[in-house]
């Protein structure tokens, strides 16, 4: 199991990530327009996880098949479909480097917050593309502050930082890399201006005790007692901050979306070999 496994975190993920309806319907309205769901067509996701993207989607009318590498997220989202058996969902443990589908499986792909966490991004979009029907859409999105995203998990980074463990680089960082590096495949892609704010509210005492518990999955790699030492850190600077009786923390989210359209002809091999490592491009480097 890798330090940033999710496997670690299954058990109360649902309870750290936070996606409004409102926003979610607004989002899923937009798409209905562009990329209308059909009876006879297939959406993917990347790093289904526990359906907390997949399920909106599929109550939309899209039938959505997701992947995972993670036994225990997916172990969660087939609890969840046992409750709503009636979405068209399916679900498959496999490496989003390696997807075990045929080419042009699926008139739709998307991910959301995932390429980031995979050291073969750019053989990930190889398979996204190959499975995507020539003419079909991939979908890049975002779902910004959709965790518990306050100053003190930026507080607990900085001070990782200054003993010596700032998180380690895995697969992509900027959004604009992965839609530049499918222009350069022949992609056309459309930069959406429209998206769908939300706000919510939390505590700092579950903001503390979720960084305690690492219920983020890029916090792992902290050895234990660094870990410990981090904490104590952070509380005396939240008391010292928020003083004994601390207000309830915002919470603000805004889900975006880049449209992408696979070219309708077949791939050239120059194009399918657009995702291969440049020279001035740094491979990701796990501690």
């Amino acid at each position: 199991m890798t330090w940033y496994s999710f496997d670690r975190i299954a058990s109360h993920y649902d309870a750290t990530r936070k996606l409004d309806p409102h926003a979610t319907q607004g989002l899923l309205a937009f798409l209905a327009k562009r990329v209308a769901p059909r009876p006879d067509e297939r959406a993917l996701e990347l790093g289904i996880g526990t359906g907390r993207i997949a399920l909106p989607f599929a109550s939309y009318g899209y039938s959505v098949v997701g992947v995972d590498i993670s036994r225990e997220m997916l172990a969660r989202l087939r609890g969840h479909l046992a409750e709503r058996p009636d979405l068209p969902i399916q679900s498959v443990r496999a490496d989003a480097a390696h997807l075990p589908f045929r080419d042009g499986s699926f008139a739709m792909v998307y991910w959301v917050h995932v390429l980031h966490l995979v050291p073969r991004w750019r053989q990930a979009l190889d398979e996204a593309l190959r499975v995507t029907r020539p003419g079909g859409t991939l979908l890049d999105l975002n779902t910004a502050g959709g965790r518990d995203s306050t100053d003190l998990s930026v507080r607990y980074r900085a001070i990782a930082t200054r003993k010596g463990y700032p998180q380690p680089r895995i697969g992509v960082r900027r959004r604009q890399t992965i839609l530049a590096n499918l222009e350069r495949r022949g992609c056309r892609v459309e930069r959406i201006r429209t998206s769908w704010p939300w706000r919510a509210t939390t505590t700092v005492a579950k903001v503390l005790r979720d960084l305690d518990r690492r219920t983020y999955a890029t916090l792992n790699y902290v050895p234990p007692g660094v870990h410990a030492a981090i904490m104590a850190e952070l509380r005396g600077w939240t008391r010292r901050t928020y003083g004994p009786r601390p207000p309830p923390l915002a919470v603000a989210g805004r889900i975006r979306v880049q449209i992408v359209t696979r070219p309708a002809l077949r791939l050239s091999a120059r194009a399918r070999g657009a995702g291969a490592r440049r020279p001035h491009d740094r491979r990701p480097s796990p501690r």
